[in-house]
């Protein structure tokens, strides 16, 4: 499976909530029941976790699960007046098998009200 890249804007106090689901090559969903799926963002591509997603298994049989980055646990990272930035993955073990999932690029922005 090739990650395919996308990216992601959370504000800083805010989250962003996204539900994904896997299908094969044929597009049939896939049962990714047992699975352990985690996202990271870090300083750098390869470099410190800096924060983690909220994930869950929606309806594993159909392919499905959430994932839900929090804009607080980035309050001391990156410029708090601007926009940061972070390398993100979500990753997936089935069995003893690593899959790479995504990849891409988290914006962490400001809001004008808390």
């Amino acid at each position: 499976m090739t990650p395919f890249w996308f990216d992601i804007e959370v504000p800083r106090n805010g989250s962003d909530f996204r539900e994904y689901q896997l299908v094969d090559a044929t597009g049939a969903a896939m049962d990714i029941t047992g699975w352990t799926i985690t996202a990271q963002a870090r300083d750098a591509a390869g470099g410190t976790v800096i924060a983690t997603a909220t994930v869950a298994l929606v309806e594993p049989t159909n392919g499905t699960f959430s994932a839900q980055w929090i804009g607080s646990q980035f309050d001391a990272y990156g410029d708090v007046m601007g926009l940061a930035t972070a390398a993100i993955d979500i990753k997936a073990v089935a069995g003893s098998l690593p899959i790479a999932l995504t990849r891409g690029t988290l914006y962490i922005t400001t809001e004008v009200t808390a």
